[in-house]
């Protein structure tokens, strides 16, 4: 989508990925001032936390104009970004109305700015319902990011601990999709004894299997709009006026599908009672 809007206004875009290494980023900041570039637009900025301080500061100073594409910053850059705490109020209170009461979470990395955003969502709406929340039902991504295998193993772990729960909230799609197959081998039924709510909406979620119930972020309609805000602010700096950062917040969706259902009441107590009964299989 953005590049495809960047061509259409006579742009040629060039895409650059850091991976989280501080070497590789100030590589490619190198470039793109040696390149002259017009305007910057970033995704994923939270993932700029592992590298330092001001990292697009060389950018600020050169006078480029910068758009983030995803979460809020602040300025001199602008932002087109997901309200996270609407994305989490909304995606557990779609599984209280349903009927669910006894809920689990993997939380995301403490590092991730998205992180306590989707975490406040949830604390959001518990509030208001007069929800407790479990904390013997909650657990954390410990790494970098989230990932397949740690979301299977802290699963696992949420079953070991014998405490009852008929959904689970996962941080992402990712971590949903390792949640579950993590409940598949231990013989727990999703959505049957137990919904599983992601976060993301991206492609995969919704030819996984089941098709995966989750809060859907918009990304296209990011990438649209952030290309938009990007060409206003260059034509800006072309005018020679001044240069006021642009905030807009994109509302996320919830996408109901396959993974989410009310509590089944002949198999509540099967959820989170126990060890897993299959044998454990890490996945790829």
């Amino acid at each position: 989508m953005v590049n495809h809007r960047l061509y259409h206004h006579g742009y040629v875009p060039i895409l650059m990925d850091v991976q989280n290494d501080r070497g590789q980023f100030n590589h490619a900041v190198e470039t793109l001032l040696e390149r002259r570039i017009d305007g910057l637009i970033t995704v994923a900025m939270a993932n700029f936390l592992y590298l330092g301080p001001d990292p697009l500061r060389p950018l600020v100073e050169g006078g480029i104009p910068m758009v983030s594409a995803g979460r809020r910053v602040t300025a001199p850059a602008s932002s087109i970004f997901t309200d996270y705490e609407a994305g989490t109020y909304c995606a557990l209170e779609h599984l209280y109305t349903l009927g669910h009461r006894e809920v689990a979470f993997i939380k995301g990395p403490k590092a991730l700015l998205d992180t306590e955003q989707r975490w406040n969502g949830i604390c959001s709406f518990a509030k208001s319902a007069h929800l407790e929340l479990d904390p013997g039902l909650i657990v954390q991504i410990h790494g970098r990011n989230s990932s397949y295998s740690e979301a299977w193993e802290l699963t696992e772990d949420l079953l070991r601990r014998q405490r009852h729960f008929t959904a689970l909230v996962a941080f992402d799609e990712i971590t949903a999709f390792g949640a579950i197959s993590a409940l598949s081998n231990a013989g727990v039924q999703v959505p049957q004894e137990c919904s599983v709510v992601g976060f993301d909406d991206i492609p995969e979620a919704a030819f996984y299997n089941p098709p995966l119930t989750t809060v859907s972020q918009a990304l296209g309609l990011q990438g649209s709009l952030s290309v938009e805000v990007l060409i206003q602010l260059v034509r800006t700096v072309g005018q020679k006026k001044k240069l006021d950062p642009v905030y807009r917040s994109v509302p996320p969706k919830l996408v109901v599908r396959k993974t989410t259902m009310a509590p089944n009441l002949a198999t509540l107590a099967s959820v989170g009672k126990g060890t897993p009964r299959g044998s454990i299989v890490r996945g790829a």
